[in-house]
């Protein structure tokens, strides 16, 4: 079983793996961040939590049409 908290190479995240994560979000939601935020916010749960309090408006959409 996968947790939100655990470290996403503990996972099996490569770094090329790392580099289409980024470049994934970077397109979905359209918001500058960069291959370092990986090492800052390690996990599933600290990466998206930084990304909904930084780009909230960028998410919006997406969380109204889940909740839904």
């Amino acid at each position: 079983m996968v947790s939100s908290d655990s470290d996403l190479t503990q996972l099996g995240l490569t770094s090329m793996g790392s580099i289409r994560l980024i470049k994934s979000i970077q397109q979905q939601y359209n918001i500058p961040i960069s291959l370092k935020l990986l090492f800052q916010y390690p996990s599933i749960e600290k990466l998206a939590s930084y990304l909904l309090f930084s780009f909230p408006s960028s998410f919006s959409s997406s969380l109204s049409s889940s909740s839904s």
